[in-house]
């Protein structure tokens, strides 16, 4: 089976795994894709603590957004190849409630930052970009899109500190 056709199984509401370490997870759920499904770029909401094992859906049903260690657009690879093992979908999910915020671009050399806005219904389409003070920016996620290993390593990285 493609990895095209794989995807389009991954709908909003998709609750997944993330291996961290051996018999370590961090937990994440696709609330945005491209309704087209000819983009390999997600948006999601992930959160910790560390588990030692996979919880099944209802475990998750009182988990919000406000409870998130981190929100981030990434690629479907680690999902496709069930490197991320998926727990199912939540059928009470409401797109509304996990929203996709804007992205910081903050440069490593400048003063200037951006709030990024990009298709509520593509996460890799951007739309728009603003400028915003470093304050603003701060509160806001990274823009930029990850790969199975660098959201592991990040989640890794936020669930030790």
């Amino acid at each position: 089976m493609s990895y095209l056709k794989k995807s389009k199984t991954i709908t909003e509401g998709t609750w997944f795994a993330v291996p961290l370490r051996e018999k370590q997870y961090a937990i994440g759920i696709v609330a945005r894709r491209d309704t087209r499904n000819s983009s390999p770029i997600m948006f999601g909401y992930f959160f910790g603590p560390s588990r030692e094992n996979i919880p099944n859906v209802d475990e998750l049903k009182d988990l919000s957004p406000s409870q998130a260690i981190m929100m981030a657009r990434f690629g479907y690879l680690g999902l496709v190849e069930e490197r991320w093992p998926i727990i199912g979908k939540d059928d009470n999910w409401n797109r509304e409630e996990w929203s996709m915020p804007p992205f910081a671009r903050r440069p490593i050399l400048g003063e200037v930052s951006f709030a990024i806005t990009y298709d509520d219904h593509n996460p890799a389409k951007s739309l728009a970009s603003r400028r915003v003070s470093e304050e603003e920016a701060k509160q806001l996620p990274a823009e930029g899109s990850g790969g199975a290993e660098w959201i592991q390593a990040r989640l890794l990285k936020l669930l030790n500190d």
